[in-house]
């Protein structure tokens, strides 16, 4: 089965605001890149399973460009594309390189911000084919009053593993997000709850999930520069329906992740931005029961 609810959902949103469309306004793009260092105390792949116990540093790449094309004052679209790459100094067989192509459209009506987003996400390990995404992702979100924003999405996604086919998968998740602005976006708490079910093709690997966090933004000024700092806490579970083999009985896990960034302006296109992540993954599968602690530094550029 091939998703193609990206074609019907493209096609209906399109024929729904197409009259609501003006006049054409001017495309508007951005450019990011950065460059930077990454500690991990414990070098995994989280969707295989995979972790080698040790510590390791890499270095670490990322490129982004993205277009805007209003196409009248309710309906505009969208592309855009990322690269990012994570190269061990030891642990090279884990290097990592994500590609992310996306497109989108987004149509505003009676105070409410509709779109539909398609992505198309490629992931190499060690410089071989490793996983292969395919979603597309409805959303409603509006604004009430000054102070509060809210959003919900679905999103249906096709997984193919390109070393392990019993992996394959279909997901559909739903999520709810919320923003308490409490001085705009210079301070605010944001709210996401998820609930996602996995039909897979090897039984062992169909779960239901959910997932919560938290966040606490603040943007502090310090003299000239405006320092940004980030904390953010989250909990996911995921119950496996079937038996797994190597366990005899039904997987579980519980992922907890908590961590802090903090992001310094250089100039106005440059900033310094640093960050620690802790996680801790509780399974009664001994290969997806560990600990990480990440430090990363980079160096980012916005044009």
């Amino acid at each position: 089965m091939k998703i193609r609810l990206e074609h019907m959902l493209l096609s209906a949103v399109w024929l729904f605001a197409w009259p609501a469309a003006a006049q054409p306004g001017a495309p508007e793009t951005a450019f990011n890149a950065g460059a930077g260092y990454r500690y991990d105390s414990n070098v995994n792949i989280a969707a295989t399973d995979a972790s080698t116990g040790k510590a390791d540093s890499a270095l670490l790449l990322n490129l982004g460009l993205d277009g805007t094309v209003p196409l009248g004052n309710a309906l505009s679209i969208w592309l855009g594309y990322d690269y990012a790459n994570t190269a061990y100094r030891t642990y090279s067989d884990f290097d990592l390189g994500v590609h992310h192509a996306r497109a989108g459209i987004r149509y505003k009506f009676a105070g409410f911000d509709s779109a539909v987003s398609f992505d198309q996400i490629k992931a190499l390990v060690d410089g071989e084919r490793f996983l292969d995404v395919r979603q597309a992702s409805p959303s409603l979100s509006r604004m009430i009053g000054d102070r509060l924003y809210l959003r919900g999405s679905y999103t249906r996604a096709e997984k193919t593993f390109a070393g392990d086919g019993e992996r394959n998968a279909f997901n559909d998740a739903l999520h709810a997000d919320a923003y308490i602005l409490i001085d705009g976006m210079q301070q605010y708490v944001a709210l996401g709850y998820r609930m996602d079910s996995e039909n897979a093709a090897g039984n062992e690997f169909d779960y239901d999930g959910t997932a919560a966090k938290v966040a606490y933004g603040h943007a502090l000024d310090a003299g000239r520069m405006t320092l940004r700092l980030k904390m953010h806490l989250q909990f996911e579970n995921r119950d496996y329906a079937n038996i797994t083999e190597s366990i005899g009985a039904p997987r579980s896990d519980q992922r907890f992740r908590a961590g802090v960034n903090a992001a310094i302006p250089i100039s106005q296109h440059f900033s310094l931005n640093g960050e620690v992540t802790r996680a801790n993954h509780v399974s009664n599968l001994d290969a997806a029961d560990f600990d990480e602690i990440v430090y990363t530094l980079n160096v980012s550029a916005d044009f």
